[in-house]
């Protein structure tokens, strides 16, 4: 990879710019299309269904604002934060809207989605968490956390999203909804991770050679 990839990574995952500004627009943005999706949800009456929408997506905008305000370390660009925000305002009121076409009841395969989501959400916050209060001992500075999940997995969060995302598809009772969570698997897979695993990689060496023998990428026993 080029002199300026590198530059660009560290300057992305090596330094801890505070970019206020774009975790604000991301967080606002964030609120409006959940406050969109609620909108569209309620004004077509009440029910298990309804509930189960606006629970994952402010669910989501929760733990959205807790990574950008809490755990997110690292610089957060313009054009991440026009990505996470279109992303959310095309899928939170697209699944609300599809999802006041669907029966109000939630059957077995609705609950096994929200369970789903429910795993998700706890893989990707619980990792980041556990990350975090690491980091914040001194005495790790400069060190490669392979803790917790990041164990056996190299990117939890990201898995943690594709699960999620996998089950919050299912609630809407929309088949094009799975290309959420397939147009996410894509991007992770020939664009973020590549890009982070040559950060680490070069930032870590031993360390990270070390991690990459006794670890799955992204999913045990399949990648």
């Amino acid at each position: 990879w080029s002199g300026c990839d590198r530059a660009r990574l560290m300057q992305i995952h090596g330094t801890h710019r505070s970019t206020w500004p774009q975790r604000w627009v991301t967080a606002a943005t964030h609120a409006v299309a959940v406050l969109a999706a609620s909108t569209i949800l309620l004004s077509a009456g009440s029910g298990p269904r309804t509930i189960a929408l606006i629970s994952c997506a402010a669910i989501y905008f929760i733990r959205t604002c807790g990574t950008l305000f809490l755990f997110l370390r690292r610089s957060v660009s313009w054009p991440e934060a026009a990505s996470v925000g279109t992303l959310v305002l095309v899928v939170h009121p697209l699944f609300a809207w599809f999802g006041t076409h669907a029966p109000a009841a939630l059957d077995g395969t609705d609950l096994a989605a929200l369970a789903l989501y429910l795993a998700g959400s706890a893989l990707n916050t619980g990792a980041e968490a556990m990350r975090r209060r690491w980091k914040a001992d001194p005495a790790h500075a400069g060190r490669l956390y392979t803790g917790g999940p990041f164990r056996w997995i190299r990117h939890p969060n990201y898995l943690g999203d594709l699960l999620l995302f996998t089950g919050y598809a299912r609630l809407p009772r929309a088949p094009w909804a799975f290309l959420v969570p397939a147009a996410m698997l894509g991007g992770f897979l020939f664009v973020s991770i590549p890009a982070l695993d040559r950060y680490l990689a070069d930032r870590y060496r031993d360390a990270y050679a070390e991690w990459v023998r006794r670890s799955w990428r992204l999913l045990p026993f399949v990648y």
